[in-house]
């Protein structure tokens, strides 16, 4: 099958506001906002041609920097489910940028200036899967707003190239397949192999989990991704935990099947 070529950049959209953010509150007067951007050599990934664009805001009064990257995806073809796609990787990055400055604007008021730490917001992404029925697109968020560290945290972006849908892991699975049982099993066999990594109450939250989890595609597998603090310690990282679903072969619906028939 001939494959739709699909080109990923990173733009800045509407990030770099100095001053009021528009229903957000007003920054102080002097906080003046220095802004660059870098054009990082292309890079080659599967069929995906990514040229990444890294934005950059540094607020000096308010000891605040921002460092953003969004992910828009282009190609000849399904161009109004790309900008469906596209519209909410936007909405989602700028909405985390946004909100974190406002935090950082209220503590620098709240402290009167005083602040004795320099705050900060990061955002990446890695395209992790891509054919023609699917990318997977995992954001990393990063804030420090103060404390012993900065918090991370990953979320998985899946969706339909054909129709700008996002992928839910229940679409990946025949409707009578109890799969949420199954990963359930698959995460709790691994916690199982090394306890003393975890917290006593990791196998429970394990079977709390929500049916559409967290997650993003990897090779032909899913990646279970799980908060800081949920199942460990800050230090022991954020807890994934790789599925392959070839496993599950004769219960993926055919876009979960367009998964394992993909080349890795």
């Amino acid at each position: 099958m001939k494959r739709n070529k699909v080109i990923v950049t990173t733009v800045l959209s509407a990030l770099l506001v100095g001053g009021t953010v528009t229903g957000f509150m007003q920054v102080p007067e002097k906080a003046k906002a220095k802004e660059s951007v870098l054009v990082k050599a292309d890079k080659n990934q599967n069929n995906l041609v990514i040229i990444n664009k890294t934005a950059s805001e540094n607020l000096e009064e308010i000891s605040s920097t921002f460092t953003i990257n969004i992910p828009v995806i282009e190609n000849e073809s399904n161009i109004s489910s790309l900008q469906r796609i596209n519209t909410i990787m936007d909405y989602e990055i700028i909405d985390f940028k946004n909100r974190l400055r406002n935090q950082f604007a209220q503590t620098y008021l709240d402290l009167n200036g005083e602040v004795s730490f320099g705050f900060s917001g990061d955002v990446t992404y890695e395209v992790t899967f891509n054919n023609d029925k699917i990318v997977s697109i995992p954001v990393t968020y990063t804030q420090y707003t103060g404390g012993a560290h900065s918090n991370t945290e990953i979320v998985g972006y899946n969706f339909n190239l054909e129709t700008g849908e996002v992928i839910y892991v229940s679409d990946l699975f025949k409707s009578d397949f109890h799969f949420q049982k199954e990963i359930n099993n698959k995460i709790k066999e691994e916690i199982s192999k090394q306890p003393e990594g975890y917290f006593e109450d990791a196998l429970v939250t394990v079977d709390r989990l929500d049916v559409n989890f967290n997650y993003f595609i990897k090779d032909n597998a899913i990646v279970v991704q799980f908060k800081a603090y949920e199942l460990s310690s800050y230090s022991s990282g954020l807890p994934s935990f790789e599925i392959p679903l070839k496993d599950f072969e004769n219960d993926l619906t055919p876009i979960g099947k367009s998964i394992i028939s993909t080349k890795k």
